[in-house]
C-alpha cells in the first residue's frame, strides 16, 4: 500500500477499509492480520533526502533504486515462504509499481525483472499468478513442496497479453486469486476482482 503522508489521509483509509462492501469481506479479513510496524511514526515524520544512488530527492523509499531513505532501522525487514519473481513491463511507471513496496520490505526475497529481459524457469518449481483461462484457484493448490518461486506480472492489464504470450511465461502454470475484490486507492477499470500486485503478494502467501 502507498504510505499516506498525514494522520487525515490514514484516517480517511482506514474508514474507507471498515466499508468494504461484503465482495471484499474476505480480503479484508486477510489484511486485517497485518499490522504497522512500530517505527510508523517515525517514518511519518521524515523529509525528503537526497538518495545516494540516483542524488534525486526521495521520500520513505526511492523506487528507481529500490532502497529506503533515511534511518535502514526503520524500515520493516521481512523474510518470505517462498521467492517472488516480479515480471515488470517497462512502460509501467516504477513510481506507481506496489512491487516496489515488497521489493523495500523484502529485498533478499523479491526479485524485479524487466520484461523482456527475464529468467528462464522450470515449469516444475513455480507458479504464475495470473487468470489465465485455465489458471487453478491458489486456494485449491494442496502441495507445493516443489514450489520455490511465485512470479507475479506487475502491468496494467491491457498490456498483458504481450507478456503472457512469451513461450517463457506461457508454459507455466497459472494460478488466480479469486473471491476477492481490490481495496487499493488508485483507480482501475477492469473490475473489482483485478488486485494490485502487492495485494497478490498478501493474499496467495496466506493461501499457500
Amino acid at each position: 500500500f502507498k504510505i499516506l503522508t498525514d494522520n487525515k489521509k490514514i484516517m480517511s483509509h482506514l474508514i474507507h477499509l471498515s466499508k468494504i462492501t461484503p465482495r471484499a469481506e474476505n480480503t479484508s479479513n486477510i489484511l486485517s492480520f497485518l499490522k504497522l510496524s512500530s517505527s510508523f511514526e517515525e517514518m511519518m515524520k521524515m523529509e525528503r533526502v537526497v538518495c545516494s544512488g540516483c542524488e534525486k530527492k526521495r521520500k520513505y523509499f526511492c523506487y528507481e533504486c529500490m532502497k529506503p531513505m533515511g534511518d535502514p532501522a526503520l524500515t520493516p525487514h521481512l523474510r518470505l515462504p517462498l521467492s517472488v519473481d516480479v515480471i515488470h513491463h517497462p512502460t509501467e511507471m516504477l513510481s506507481k509499481s506496489t512491487a516496489i513496496h515488497a521489493k523495500i520490505v523484502s529485498p533478499d526475497d523479491v526479485h524485479i525483472f524487466e520484461f523482456p529481459d527475464i529468467p528462464e524457469y522450470n515449469a516444475d518449481e513455480v507458479l504464475l499468478l495470473f487468470p489465465s483461462p485455465n489458471a487453478k484457484s491458489v486456494r485449491d493448490i494442496e502441495d507445493i513442496s516443489k514450489i520455490k518461486r511465485v512470479i507475479f506480472v506487475d502491468s496494467q492489464w491491457q498490456k498483458t497479453t504481450r507478456m503472457m504470450n512469451d513461450p517463457r511465461l506461457a508454459c507455466l502454470p497459472c494460478v488466480k486469486i479469486d473471491a476477492h475484490k481490490t481495496v487499493f486507492w488508485r483507480y482501475q477499470t477492469k473490475g473489482d476482482e483485478c488486485l494490485a500486485t502487492v495485494e497478490g503478494f498478501i493474499i496467495s502467501y496466506y493461501y499457500l
